[in-house]
Parts: structure tokens; sequence; C-alpha cells
């Protein structure tokens, strides 16, 4: 069984910006999103993610997800993924932490997942963002689970 909870932060880049370059800001736009295992049914594992207003281009992009009614030192994977803008745009996979981290190669060198487990959160930080890098950036829970 899989099972993701997504809430979402968005950064996009607003279309007055792109006018002027070099003064490109991204900005939140909150959107809360919940899936369960099963169609009706939520998991009571919630994430909570905050991080700045906003983030310049060449700056480090830091997230954080807060994660209540469960725990980060679960054998769970705790998964950051983004979707950049655009049809026919999927969801692209960042990086896990389950015990060590696992990152997609397509951001070698940028990407960080910590585990702060005292208070119960990780966090995402992406180095020397571009424009390229707006998305809906998503923490997300992944349980594998065999039936009994």
């Amino acid at each position: 069984m899989k099972e993701f909870i997504l809430p979402s932060k968005e950064y996009v880049l607003p279309a007055s910006l792109l006018a002027f370059p070099g003064t490109a800001l991204c900005r939140w736009v909150s959107r809360a999103i919940g899936f369960g295992a099963f169609p009706g049914i939520l998991s009571q594992v919630q994430l909570q993610e905050s991080g700045p207003g906003l983030v310049k281009p060449s700056q480090t992009l830091s997230l954080t997800c807060t994660v209540s009614g469960g725990s980060v030192t679960s054998s769970d994977y705790w998964s950051w993924i983004c979707q950049p803008p655009g049809k026919g745009k999927g969801l692209q996979w960042m990086g896990y932490w389950s015990g060590g981290t696992s990152y997609n190669p397509a951001f070698h060198g940028r990407i960080s997942i910590t585990v702060d487990t005292a208070r119960n959160q990780f966090s995402l930080q992406l180095s020397s963002v571009t424009i390229e890098d707006t998305a809906v950036y998503y923490c997300a829970r992944h349980s594998e689970r065999k039936p009994v």
C-alpha cells in the first residue's frame, strides 16, 4: 500500500517581473492537498510546510515540513517532490530521507534533505536556484506496507 500526504507551497514567477531580468522573485502561494491510502480515507499523519516568503535567483530555497500524528524516525520515506508549471509536466521526485538520504541526480550538488528528530521535522535545501526551479513543491510521506 502506498500513501502520500501532500500539502504544498507553490513558487511562481510573476509575469510582471519577466520584463526585468535579474529582479525576478518567487513568491508563496499556499495550497493544502491531502490524499489517503484509499478514496475517502485520509491519513492521521499530517504534514505542514513552512519557509521564507521570497526566494531570489542564486539564493537557497529552504523548506521545512513538520510531522504530526507520526514520527520522522519511523521506517517511512519522508520525501520532497516538485511539479514545474505547464501542461504535461508531471511530478518530479527530488529526494527522500529514511534513515539516510537518496537524491535525484538532476539536483546533484544542490540538494540537501535533513531531519530534526527533536522537532519531528524534515527539511529541504536547494541551493543556487534559478527560474527553472519554479515549481509546486510538496513534502510527502510514503510508506510501503505488505498485507498481513
